[in-house]
C-alpha cells in the first residue's frame, strides 16, 4: 500500500438515523470561512514578519500620529493652539520632522517639543528635549512610538497640504455614503 493511499481510501461511515431529515451538526460540516481581505495575513507569524520587513514607504504610513482634538497645552503666546482635527477634517497623518507634538503616554507624558528625527527602521520618533544621560554623561534621545503622541502643530508644505486635502475628501465621501445607507 502506498503511503498516501490510506488518506485517500477512507471507510464510508453510516449512521443509525439516515432516514431522518435532521440537519447536520456544525462539527460534522466542513464549512470553510472566506477571508474578507485576502491581502492581510491572519497568521501572527506572517503578520509580524510583514511588519518588521516592511519597506520605508509602508513604515511611513504605519508611523502615523493623531492630530490634536482640543487645546493640548498652554503655550507662551496669547493665542491657543487650533484644533487640528476639526480644522483639517483628518484624524491622523504620517508624522514628519519639525512637527510639534505632545506626548500622551508613558513616563514622558505631558512633555512637548518639536520632532527632531523620524527613525523608520525602529518605528520611533525623537522629540526635542526628551533625552536621557548615559553613564559617561552623553545625552541620547529617547525613542517614542508615534501612536503615543499627538500632533499640535503641523509642518505644512504644498505636498502635505494636498495629502491632507485628499484624506479629508475621502472622509467626507465616506460620511455621505454611510448617511445614504442609514436612510435607505
Amino acid at each position: 500500500m502506498d503511503k498516501f493511499e490510506k488518506f485517500i481510501q477512507q471507510p464510508a461511515t453510516t449512521s443509525d438515523n439516515d432516514d431522518d431529515d435532521t440537519p447536520p451538526t456544525p462539527s460534522s460540516t466542513t464549512a470553510k470561512m472566506t477571508k474578507i481581505n485576502t491581502q492581510l495575513h491572519s497568521s501572527r507569524r506572517k503578520s509580524r514578519k510583514e511588519h518588521f520587513q516592511a519597506p520605508s514607504s509602508v513604515r511611513r504610513v504605519i508611523m502615523s500620529a493623531p492630530l490634536s482634538k482640543g487645546i493640548a497645552s498652554i503655550h507662551m503666546c496669547s493665542e491657543t493652539p487650533r484644533q487640528l482635527r476639526e480644522k483639517h477634517n483628518v484624524r491622523a497623518i504620517p508624522i514628519r520632522k519639525d512637527d510639534e507634538v505632545v506626548i500622551k503616554r508613558g513616563t514622558n507624558k505631558g512633555r512637548e517639543g518639536k520632532v527632531t528625527s523620524v527613525y523608520r527602521l525602529k518605528y520611533v520618533i525623537h522629540v526635542e528635549r526628551v533625552s536621557r544621560e548615559k553613564t559617561n554623561g552623553q545625552s541620547v534621545p529617547i525613542g517614542i512610538a508615534p501612536s503615543k503622541v499627538e500632533i499640535t502643530k503641523l509642518n505644512l508644505d504644498k505636498d502635505r497640504e494636498s495629502i491632507i486635502e485628499r484624506i479629508s475628501k475621502g472622509r467626507e465621501a465616506n460620511k455621505e455614503r454611510t448617511q445614504k445607507r442609514a436612510q435607505a
